[in-house]
């Protein structure tokens, strides 16, 4: 705008009316009512014609419809029965209907048929012969008819039904006429004989209401589209007056555009040339219109001029592929890449993040393209260190589970003869020296055992590969299980050792009773372990119980998130709340999920708050004098804590320095609720051990201490200090309950199977040998997989404890090749014997074809176990007799 305010005169149609200062609204105004005036006109007309066209094509499609009905009548009349109706007297005789019907289905099948009839030409009149509104009744017409009957005079014939009757023409009426009946209009067809004779028509008078009111709703849709169009023109008018009176205004934008297009153009250049992004754009031959200042530094390009370029010759080493990807983006696609190889003009290689856009010009056709990239160089060279450092510590952990599987083999192989033969001596006559000397090497044996199963536990729980195996199982009898293997460690210290289990807790649980074990017996252990007077007591109570199933069945997984100091962390295994594990639960009838508490109180050392705190930790004791003075890893607590935690549950400690401690967890399992019988049983074990607990010093209700007399006298018997459930009882919906040593079992006849053991080592085929032979059995010794291979295929065994490590070919492999070459015909059964105690080793051995897994060192129930399995599995579960 100029200083004055006033516009630019503006060059054109307008430019010297604008100069004079002229008000050029007339022009506009003048357009505007001629184009109005034109378009109503042309409104009208064009309504005009396409009514008249309208009415014309209807009547024509109406005629066309009316011959094809009269045709599709006349095809359905008897002729030679239409022939013999020629009296009046005939009306609704039996040849009547039944020339009539075929016309009446007709009639009441078009609710539009006015009337349907059939005529002939007589002595110069037309006659009717059949007519269907004499069935009124039947066709029942949507309006008033007048029928007639056979040989009725037609007395205003239509010319058209004249025509059809002197030529014999199927023809329509081509007009609309009405009488006090209605609208109709009519068509005809001929009757013909078989030989081609005319002898009548038949006639149908559409009712044309309907078609009437179409046409009426036509003129007033045209009459109300004329209205529209001539609104339409209104506002068409308006507009074009709008459209030209601000024509100068436009005008004078569109100046002031180009000039701010101007502006934006050299912000544009500027933000361009110096954004911190390496972006250049490029036309549809690949030359170069614009750079980035950080594309020529990320490129080594330097100061080069590069505009107007090809791109090609820029960087002429650019792969066939690149090319290709810049045509796909010159045909409109979009490109990108996260991570690609680029090679440099010097030679050195570079790494990129890049993303190719098209852009458009003013009319919207592709101009060429945009191409926006990153170096990433240092963040992949970050990256390929960050995996080697990875691969490193994979490569680490492998080894020190290779390192911890290869210990485990080394270690029980010779301790599988220690223990074996230790139990095999204990079983022979034996001083009271020599006993005590023998039950000390099996106790220490044990305890190194379980330093070695602690160590394969933390080692899998830290790498997740932890499995819990639930089934049903007797709580009541993993209660009084594990007290029972405490008790003489309890009688020897002169301590007290009671189980209470709550009345209303259930009798069969399903879950890992292993595992669940192994919890009770670390903190069993531990209490007898730092307790030097008093008592221990092992309680079971119910925190809570839901009813199965549950209302939305989670998949849940219950290991808590590792704390940032601890090392481990719990494996993703099926939880008891997970829905495969429910379902199977409910599968075996178990019909409520419990939570059960757990606790161990003692009368122990105890330990501080600050001591408490870090317990659960690895590797973590009480102080450092108590590795000097009771032994073990510091992992028994930190295996309890991951193992209750896989379980559903969490662990905690209550302790105070001096006074004891207890541990209490909870786990959730689902469970058979009690019946009456197991309530009124539990509550009389309830109330005895209540009784028993009545005398208790230290524990009031619930552990009686030894009174202080006793303390030097001889050691009272541990079975009269356990719970007061008596002898171990059998579980109806279970196995017999578990002995208080795995060794102390009853001997049991032979079945009758024969046994090939497959064994490297003497020494283990010694232990194999005498336990075998102790059972009744003769088994036979061969060294290798090979052995085992040809000593099958001549006298075939049908157990076979193949040794997975031997020379040559090792059990896996025999294995296999024994599993080809039997088939299903008379497989053998086959026991791995292994020294591995890894999870991954008892897969690979049932991968191979083995049917069931014993780890060394072997015991002689586990042993005995597995022949019982293999016999039922073999059906020869019948016991031979001497």
């Amino acid at each position: 705008m100029p200083a004055s305010g006033k516009p630019d005169v503006v060059p054109g149609r307008w430019g010297s009316a604008v100069g004079r200062g002229v008000d050029v609204g007339i022009y506009p105004l003048r357009e505007s009512l001629l184009a109005t005036l034109c378009i109503a006109l042309v409104a009208c007309a064009g309504g005009f014609l396409v009514y008249n066209r309208a009415y014309a094509a209807q009547l024509s499609e109406m005629q066309g419809d009316l011959r094809r009905m009269a045709q599709m009548a006349a095809s359905q009349v008897d002729v030679a029965g239409h022939q013999q109706l020629t009296s009046r007297d005939q009306m609704g005789s039996e040849l009547h209907q039944r020339v009539l019907s075929p016309l009446v289905r007709m009639h009441k099948a078009v609710p539009e048929i006015a009337y349907l009839y059939t005529v002939v030409r007589r002595d110069g009149k037309v006659h009717f012969v059949l007519d269907t509104s004499t069935n009124a009744a039947e066709i029942k017409p949507i309006r008033p008819v007048k029928p007639s009957a056979i040989m009725d005079v037609y007395e205003d014939a239509d010319p058209q039904m004249l025509h059809a009757l002197a030529t014999g023409e199927a023809t329509a009426t081509d007009r609309l006429y009405s009488d006090e009946f209605g609208v109709f209009m009519s068509g005809y067809a001929p009757l013909r004989t078989a030989d081609g004779k005319l002898v009548g028509i038949v006639g149908i008078d559409l009712d044309q209401a309907r078609f009437y009111g179409r046409m009426a709703e036509l003129r007033q849709a045209l009459f109300a589209t004329a209205v529209s169009f001539s609104l339409v023109a209104l506002v068409i008018g308006a507009s074009i007056f709008r459209f030209r009176r601000s024509a100068l205004r436009n005008e004078l934008q569109k100046r002031n555009a180009e000039n701010l297009l101007l502006t934006a153009e050299g912000q544009l250049r500027d933000f361009f040339a110096h954004c911190p992004a390496a972006v250049a754009m490029f036309d549809r031959e690949m030359r170069y219109i614009r750079t980035s200042r950080r594309w020529m530094e990320d490129y080594k390009l330097g100061d080069r001029n590069i505009i107007g370029l090809s791109h090609y010759e820029v960087f002429p080493n650019i792969p066939q592929e690149w090319k290709e990807i810049h045509q796909r983006t010159l045909r409109g696609g979009v490109e990108n890449c996260e991570q690609a190889r680029f090679e440099r003009v010097d030679g050195s290689v570079q790494w990129l993040r890049w993303d190719l856009r098209p852009w458009r010009d003013s009319k919207g056709e592709i101009g060429g393209i945009s191409m926006f990239t990153e170096d990433i160089t240092r963040r992949i060279e970050a990256a390929r260190e960050l995996l080697r450092a990875k691969e490193a510590a994979e490569s680490a952990d492998r080894a020190k589970s290779e390192f911890l599987a290869v210990m485990s083999h080394e270690i029980r192989t010779p301790m599988n003869g220690v223990i074996g033969f230790t139990n095999l001596l204990l079983d022979t006559e034996l001083t009271a020296e020599q006993r005590e000397h023998l039950t000390t090497i099996r106790t220490c044996g044990d305890s190194l055992l379980g330093i070695i199963n602690d160590i394969l536990d933390f080692s899998k729980i830290e790498s997740g590969t932890l499995e819990l195996h639930p089934q049903l199982f007797s709580l009541a009898d993993l209660v009084r299980a594990v007290s029972n293997i405490f008790g003489p460690q309890a009688a020897e210290k002169r301590l007290t050792l009671e189980t209470r289990t709550a009345a209303d807790a259930p009798q069969v649980v399903f879950g890992d009773d292993q595992r669940l074990r192994q919890i009770i017996t670390n903190l069993l252990g531990n209490a007898i372990k730092f307790t030097e007077k008093g008592g221990i007591e092992l309680s079971v109570e119910v925190v809570d119980h839901v009813r199965l199933p549950l209302p939305d069945a989670p998949a849940h997984t219950s290991a808590s998130p590792p704390v940032a100091e601890d090392a481990m962390c719990a494996s993703a295994v099926p939880s008891p709340e997970s829905a495969a594990v429910l379902t199977q639960a409910m599968e075996d009838g178990c019909d409520t999920l419990y939570t059960l508490r757990f606790a161990v109180r003692d009368t122990g050392v105890g330990v501080d708050d600050e001591t408490a705190a870090r317990l659960f930790r690895p590797f973590v004791q009480a102080d450092s004098s108590t590795t000097r003075r009771y032994g073990g890893t510091g992992l028994g607590l930190a295996i309890c804590k991951r193992l209750v935690e896989v379980m559903g549950g969490d662990i905690t400690l209550e302790s105070e320095r001096g006074k004891g401690s207890t541990f209490a967890f909870t786990v959730r399992l689902p469970a058979q609720a009690p019946t009456i019988e197991d309530a009124e049983v539990a509550a009389v074990v309830h109330e005895h051990e209540h009784t028993t607990a009545a005398a208790s010093e230290s524990f009031p209700g619930r552990i009686a201490q030894e009174p202080a007399s006793a303390r030097h006298a001889e050691p009272a018997k541990w079975s009269d200090r356990t719970a007061a459930a008596g002898a171990p009882a059998q579980h109806p919906h279970l196995p017999g309950s578990v002995p208080a040593h795995p060794d102390d079992i009853v001997p049991m006849p032979p079945y009758p199977i024969s046994i090939l053991v497959a064994e490297d080592n003497k020494i283990n085929q010694k232990v194999a040998g005498l336990m075998l032979r102790g059972m009744g059995y003769h088994p036979v010794f061969v060294d290798d997989g090979q052995g085992a291979l040809d000593t099958q295929e001549t006298v075939p065994y049908d157990l076979i404890f193949m040794d997975v490590q031997m020379p040559n070919v090792d059990g896996l492999e025999a294995t296999r090749r024994l599993r080809t070459q039997f088939g299903v015909e008379a497989p053998p059964y086959i026991v791995a014997l292994t020294a591995d105690a890894m999870s991954r080793d008892r897969e690979r051995c049932y991968e191979a074809g083995m049917d069931d897994y014993l780890s060394k060192p072997l015991r002689r129930s586990e042993l005995q176990n597995a022949i019982k399995r293999a016999a039922v599995a073999l059906g020869k579960s019948g016991a031979m007799h001497a």
